[in-house]
């Protein structure tokens, strides 16, 4: 496994109390192959996106992957009170969180906080991978404020 410090420390820094085995099985999945993921998945969710592999969704942390087409994007929304870390496993993402666009690579990493809108978009010409953190584990905790899909509005499920 490469040298993953920085990404380790950034996730600690978000989430203190993340425990030291979820952290490096994080870690561990970044360089994992996405049909080794699949194999691990509690469930895949299909989005107009591309899909999500839910790995975890309960206790204090969860953990998924999404795949994102090129050109694609998730909508803009917000959670109540989930946190999520961000780190690219595959491709180019733009984070857009409140006012601010970030562009990350891959093994580049970003973060979301509760309340403040947000999106992930693929912006590069192939599929992106971006593993995620997210606490606490609780999975519909969404409020879509707008969606390139016509999808709904408002306070959202899981499978929405």
């Amino acid at each position: 496994m490469k040298n993953y410090n920085v990404i380790q420390q950034a996730l600690q820094e978000l989430f203190p109390n993340c425990p030291e085995t979820f952290a490096l099985n994080f870690l561990a999945l970044l360089e994992a192959p996405i049909e080794e993921l699949a194999t691990q998945s509690i469930f895949i969710l299909e989005k107009p996106y591309g899909r999500n592999h839910i790995l975890i969704d309960q206790g204090d942390f969860g953990l998924s992957c999404a795949w994102l087409l090129p050109g694609r994007s998730t909508s803009l929304h917000y959670h109540n009170t989930r946190e999520e870390f961000f780190c690219v496993r595959v491709g180019k993402v733009t984070l857009t969180s409140g006012t601010s666009v970030c562009n990350l690579h891959s093994l580049e990493h970003g973060k979301s906080i509760p309340g403040i809108p947000h999106s992930l978009a693929n912006s590069g010409i192939q599929p992106a991978e971006v593993l995620e953190v997210f606490a606490p584990a609780i999975l519909d905790d969404k409020c879509r404020i707008s969606d390139p899909y016509a999808r709904r509005i408002g306070k959202v499920g899981v499978s929405e």
